[in-house]
């Protein structure tokens, strides 16, 4: 269940207290019935959102750095190759036919969320995934050293965006507040928030939170994602 924040003035109906603000990124105004509730990734399962933390992470017993055809052609449409899977560590397991995530949890060791893209042609589901999206901090470190933090929808726009800042896919809807908490302890100036066009109140509100904490924070919104876009034009959108 979403936990509540604050209220705050409601733009629609002009109160000045009525909006209640919850950390799933939902809004309520209980003056007018405004009412902005949190989309589901399609990056994220169920297992991923729940708040118990008891799944067991199976990891392929195959894994490592030699990628199928089927990934590759598949990395190819987005300007990338073996070598950024490689620097990530993104990994790849000929018998699953998955290209692997691992995240580290934000507290303590061991991989808290593990994402596979699945690459069968009889797969049930695009993404399969174990853990728990909200104990981990998945950042994609970039070459550049600036104190900004990009956060994207899914992890192959996030490898993308690092040529510039740092990123991190935000696997869900909203961001946790343990989540930004970690953020800030990280000491990052700024976070620009950059999801699909019908995540933009959701990007909104995440972005009200790092402000809320004193972190400049900015939304970035167009039509796809930015794995969808080129090189140009990403270094153009994250630097106006």
């Amino acid at each position: 269940m979403a936990k509540f924040i604050k209220h705050t003035s409601c733009e629609h109906c002009g109160s000045s207290d009525a909006l209640a603000l919850y950390d799933d990124g939902g809004q309520h105004c209980f003056s007018c019935g405004y009412t902005i509730r949190p989309n589901v990734s399609p990056y994220v399962t169920e297992a991923m959102r729940r708040d118990e933390d008891d799944e067991s992470i199976i990891v392929p017993s195959d894994i490592g750095f030699e990628y199928g055809r089927c990934a590759l052609d598949w990395i190819s449409r987005y300007e990338m190759d073996a070598t950024d899977l490689i620097a990530h560590k993104v990994y790849w397991s000929k018998k699953k036919q998955q290209l692997i995530f691992m995240y580290p949890k934000i507290k303590g060791s061991g991989v808290g969320c593990l994402q596979a893209r699945n690459f069968k042609f009889n797969a049930k589901t695009k993404y399969h995934n174990q853990g728990n999206a909200k104990n981990v901090l998945p950042i994609y470190s970039s070459v550049a050293k600036e104190n900004v933090l990009v956060i994207t929808e899914d992890a192959i726009s996030a490898i993308k965006v690092s040529h510039f800042y740092d990123s991190m896919p935000l696997l869900g809807s909203y961001l946790p507040l343990p989540k930004i908490t970690a953020i800030k302890e990280l000491l990052y100036n700024e976070v620009i928030l950059w999801l699909d066009h019908d995540k933009y109140s959701n990007a909104l509100t995440i972005a009200q939170q790092f402000q809320w904490i004193g972190i400049k924070a900015k939304v970035v919104c167009t039509p796809l994602d930015p794995k969808e876009y080129t090189i140009p034009f990403i270094k153009d959108k994250l630097m106006w």
